[in-house]
């Protein structure tokens, strides 16, 4: 009987397996385009004093609170926007199509709702992680290219192209950590709610619900508008003044399981046989 059962285990892993490795194939031409579109903000930057750090400080680091308007201008985010957009566009639709055909095929052989969802986070989540492989990758090779792979990050040139203020203390390790850290922990929250959102409703609502609270952050500096999170200018290891870490924390931690929570029962209620024309 045990053996049975472990063989039962062994079997249910590998089927869970192959349904991230389809997630990823399904989504290999979208990593291109991921690749193609990071590349091109680094070739029209052109900034050849760029280090590795001040790459990944560049396109992830984000911009001081609106409230701060300098030479009577508010700075956008363009660039911490695209990026914020690589993760929703890599979740889109896969979760939604696979409600169908061979996701059903996968739902019957494990025969569990809880195991299905909890296929579909874990793709999610390696999804989210294989992004920021591909941007700190693409920082590598762009501060190889410069030669410069330091792990410092030269502000002053920041404060000079960017408008972004200098930090408190320029030598806290904690920046770096935040600044690699937090990004990926607030994409794990918000593609889990652009997932779920999505199946409920359908992918372009999702993402767009993602994208609004993330614009909805460059104006209202408050950790319950959950973009702030990732920006480790608005942190308060940039400025004591600014988000302190362990709300940033909490709202995430918070969200996350939440989220979860609400997705797996609501996916357990629903009727995934029956298809709307």
């Amino acid at each position: 009987m045990n053996i049975k059962k472990k063989m039962s285990n062994k079997s249910i892993r590998g089927v869970i397996w192959h349904d991230i490795a389809r997630g990823f194939y399904a989504d290999r031409f979208r990593y291109l385009i991921v690749v193609l579109m990071l590349a091109g903000v680094l070739i029209i930057l052109g900034n050849h004093e760029f280090g590795m750090m001040d790459t990944i400080f560049f396109i992830q680091g984000g911009y001081d609170p609106v409230l701060i308007i300098k030479e009577g201008k508010i700075v956008f985010p363009f660039v911490w926007m695209l990026i914020q957009f690589l993760v929703p566009f890599m979740i889109y639709s896969y979760c939604n199509d696979d409600c169908e055909g061979v996701g059903i095929d996968f739902l019957m052989k494990c025969r569990s709702r809880r195991l299905w969802w909890n296929s579909k986070c874990l793709w999610n989540c390696l999804t989210v992680l294989s992004v920021y492989a591909i941007q700190y990758a693409t920082a590598f090779v762009y501060g190889l290219c410069n030669g410069n792979l330091s792990m410092k990050i030269n502000y002053e040139l920041f404060e000079k192209i960017s408008n972004k203020s200098v930090p408190d203390n320029a030598a806290n390790v904690w920046i770096i950590v935040y600044m690699l850290v937090m990004p990926v922990v607030v994409s794990l929250v918000t593609a889990l709610v652009q997932m779920t959102i999505s199946m409920f409703t359908n992918p372009m609502i999702g993402m767009l619900a993602v994208m609004a609270w993330n614009v909805m952050s460059v104006f209202i500096n408050n950790p319950l508008m959950i973009g702030n999170n990732s920006m480790v200018v608005r942190s308060s290891v940039y400025n004591a003044q600014r988000i302190q870490v362990w709300q940033s924390v909490a709202v995430c931690l918070v969200v996350y399981i939440v989220v979860y929570v609400a997705g797996m029962i609501g996916f357990n209620k629903k009727d995934i046989l029956v298809r709307e024309d």
